[in-house]
């Protein structure tokens, strides 16, 4: 009994097995291996997230020059759009060609040309923007239908999308002109 008493005294004074130290090691690569897979996520979801806002931002920009373009056609003048039979004469058409600028049957445009790409002020890329204007199939011609998409210059998959339709003041006014003709006889156009 002695003697056994004797070696678990040695056996506690000597350090760590073997066994001890590669599960010990195996702990720690395992928690360095998990940490280094979550910073590498994060930075390419800090990138990601940064290439979708400035895409965001482009796209913003030139919704808002269409919507300024939408809000500058007038009702006077335009008579003829109020009763358009086909969507090349409605306020849609109007709108279209006043965006692209000219009289055009293209439903697309691209801003810049791809041989002059947008660069980017944080990322360093440069992106295509692809906007493409429908003209509405169903009467009153008046909604103008917009789809964007961004894209690296580089090629890739698009960085953002978005649709919307967007409708001219123009129709709204002849909108509002019809009711109030209905509701107290003959209206002239808001001018």
């Amino acid at each position: 009994m002695l003697q056994l008493k004797s070696k678990l005294q040695r056996s506690t004074e000597e350090g760590f097995t073997l066994l001890e130290t590669l599960v010990a090691m195996l702990v720690a690569t395992t928690f360095v291996a998990a940490t280094m897979q979550a910073m590498v996520i994060a930075a390419y979801s800090r990138i990601r997230a940064q290439e979708t806002s400035e895409a965001t931002t482009l796209i913003q920009k030139d919704l808002e020059n269409l919507k300024y373009e939408a809000s500058q056609l007038t009702y006077a003048g335009n008579e003829s759009k109020c009763n358009a039979s086909s969507k090349t004469e409605g306020f849609a058409d109007a709108l279209r060609d006043k965006v692209i600028g000219s009289d055009s049957s293209s439903t697309e445009t691209v801003y810049p040309s791809p041989e002059n790409p947008i660069p980017s002020s944080n990322t360093g890329k440069a992106y295509n923007l692809k906007k493409t204007l429908t003209l509405p199939d169903n009467a009153p011609f008046n909604v103008l239908k917009v789809s964007y998409e961004v894209k690296p210059s580089s090629g890739g998959d698009p960085v953002a999308e978005m649709y919307t339709e967007v409708i001219p003041d123009a129709a709204l006014e002849e909108l509002y002109n019809r009711l109030k003709e209905k509701r107290c006889g003959k209206a002239s156009p808001v001018q």
